[in-house]
């Protein structure tokens, strides 16, 4: 059984933390992959998340891949990395924001879209 998994909020050789669905509730999944360790493990940890940290990622992960498909158009410079300039106001919360847990987004080029 495969569950949607709604955002992917960092990449390394494959998904190593975003949002999922499991038994139908939102969760956050950490991959327990640990380089340094030699660990190749494909499980992950779960934790649920409520409603308005969902729609927060959400709209996050909306936000970004908009200037993502915009950088790879060539519409984007990197330094705007995550957002577009015209969409600053509107991201929903700084990384260093105590209500956002979910820091890490992915630099342009290790995207699994690149």
């Amino acid at each position: 059984m495969f569950e949607v998994v709604y955002a992917v909020l960092d990449w390394y050789d494959g998904p190593r933390r975003g949002i999922t669905d499991c038994k139908g509730h939102a969760h956050l999944f950490e991959s327990e992959w640990r380089d340094r360790e030699d660990v190749e493990a494909d499980t992950f940890l779960l934790t649920p998340i409520d409603s308005e940290t969902f729609a927060l990622v959400l709209e996050d992960w909306t936000i970004w891949r908009r200037w993502e498909t915009a950088f790879h158009k060539g519409m984007a410079a990197r330094e705007s990395h995550p957002t577009l300039p015209e969409e600053q106001q509107r991201a929903p919360r700084a990384p260093t924001s105590p209500r956002w847990p979910f820091v890490g987004r992915s630099d342009p080029g290790s995207s699994p879209d690149s």
